[in-house]
């Protein structure tokens, strides 16, 4: 978010709420009285919509299902890959994961030149 959408948002929020949160000056912007109030409350909201959009996200991965190829070295595929693609596997059960393992090399190669 840009800082003069960042103004007009606050700004709008001051107005819907009726109350000024910010003292402002040419050198920033300060919390007033009742802005440090609600401070702890808008932090609790932000988390809570947080929480929200991870679970509509996570809802809608269940939906998604696709084959993922991997190209990986045996040292990836063996000792970095097993939990990143567990944690994947828990966001995203319907996709299925294709591991390949490869000589860095080769990897760089395809990548190169756009093969699967």
């Amino acid at each position: 978010m840009t800082q003069p959408s960042l103004s007009r948002a606050i700004t709008a929020l001051e107005k819907e709420l009726g109350v000024q949160l910010f003292h402002r000056t040419y050198q920033g912007a300060t919390l007033t009285p009742i802005g440090e109030k609600l401070l702890p409350h808008f932090e609790t909201i932000l988390a809570e919509t947080k929480i929200i959009d991870t679970i509509l996200a996570e809802e809608q991965a269940q939906d998604i299902s696709a084959t993922l190829r991997i190209s990986a070295s045996a040292i990836m595929s063996n000792n970095l890959l097993p939990d990143t693609i567990h944690s994947f596997k828990q966001i995203y059960p319907n996709i299925e994961i294709d591991i390949r393992e490869e000589y860095e090399i080769d990897i760089l190669d395809a990548l190169e030149n756009n093969k699967s």
